[in-house]
Formats: C-alpha cells, structure tokens, sequence
C-alpha cells in the first residue's frame, strides 16, 4: 500500500501525510506544482485497473488530494508487466507547466503517444501526438531544456516499425522547438538493439 511522508529537516524526521495512492498497482509520478503555495504538488497518477491517467493536486495547508482527469476517457492503456512505463513527464521552469506524454497502448498496433500541456487541474490542453498509429514502440522519457524551452521526449522501438518490442529495440527521440505542437523527424540515440526496459531522462 501507499504511504506519504514529508520531510521539513534535510530528512532527519518524517511526517505522515494523506496519500495520493489508491492501489498497490497504481503508478504515481511526483511533481513541482504550479501554484500559489510552493509546498503544493502535483502526481501524475495512473490507475491500472481503470486505465486512467489524471493529475492529482497535494494541498499543503489542508493534507488533503483533489484529483482532475487529464483524458475524460481515460486514454491510456499499458501491458500489466510494464506499466510504469506508460507514462512521464517533466516541469517547464519557464511558465511551471508540466509537459505529459503517455502511450495510449503498449507495443500495439495503432499506439499512439500522446502529448499534454497542464498549467493546473482546471487547465489541460492536448498537444500534437508525438507519433500515431505506431506498433513495436514502447516506453518514454521526457526532457526539457530549460534555456531554450525545447522538449525531448525518448522512447523505444523506431517509427517504421521495424524494431521488435520487447525483444530487441533501439532507442530514438524526436526534439520539439514550438512547445509540443510539431514534432522534428526522429533521431536514432541508440543503434544496437537489445532487450531494453528502461529509459529515462533529467529534468533539466
């Protein structure tokens, strides 16, 4: 089960806090919120059972969790052995937008990854897919460069569909200079391809 805690003394003690988490199973990504008080955050949280992906917003001053649904259908559906690799996402210091991306499927025909711009739980906008109607194509990471604001994201398996997934893929990412409204042409980062299950990034 979930446990929460906040540290106020470099780790030295902890306090209980409410918890964002609802099953063992589910996947639940902390983030920097973009609100008033800077001690408020932001999960990014994907029920498993429901294959859903919303954001969940901490309140400090109340220790309490209000949640906002990122897609109203939820959206998202991820393989059981795989799924904290459906999703993630990273701040934008530029604004405090935090930058989603999640695969709708996993090493699907007909997956896409689909990308959001969140400015809080009452404002979501959908970004252009950084592919569509991919198979052989799987897990992703999110980077920003914070001085220039372009968006990294990396994932698994090439956009030809060529790579097997799960099996043997190489790693690729596409760079976006316009805030995730278009996509450049995809960059190969790791030719060799292998038996992956990992792939991450800094998030600045």
């Amino acid at each position: 089960s979930y446990r929460f805690y906040r540290s106020t003394d470099d780790g030295a003690t902890w306090t209980s806090k409410a918890t964002p988490g609802e099953a063992a199973d589910d996947i639940v990504k902390l983030y920097a919120a973009n609100l008033a008080d800077t001690n408020d955050i932001w999960a990014v949280y994907f029920d498993v059972s429901a294959n859903q992906i919303s954001l969940k917003t901490y309140d400090d001053s109340a220790n309490s969790w209000s949640e906002d649904m990122i897609s109203s259908a939820g959206g998202i559906t991820e393989s059981t052995t795989h799924p904290w690799a459906a999703f993630d996402a990273a701040v934008r210091h530029s604004d405090g937008h935090l930058l989603l991306a999640y695969w709708s499927s996993f090493d699907t025909a007909g997956s896409d990854l689909v990308t959001w711009d969140i400015t809080d739980g009452s404002s979501m906008t959908q970004m252009t897919d950084y592919s569509t109607n991919f198979d052989d194509m799987g897990y992703v990471a999110v980077f920003i460069n914070q001085q220039n604001d372009d968006v990294y994201i990396a994932q698994f398996g090439n956009d030809a569909g060529t790579d097997i997934a799960g099996t043997s893929w190489g790693a690729y990412y596409k760079v976006s200079t316009d805030g995730m409204s278009t996509w450049g042409s995809q960059t190969t980062y790791l030719a060799s391809e292998d038996d992956h299950r990992g792939i991450s990034a800094g998030h600045s």
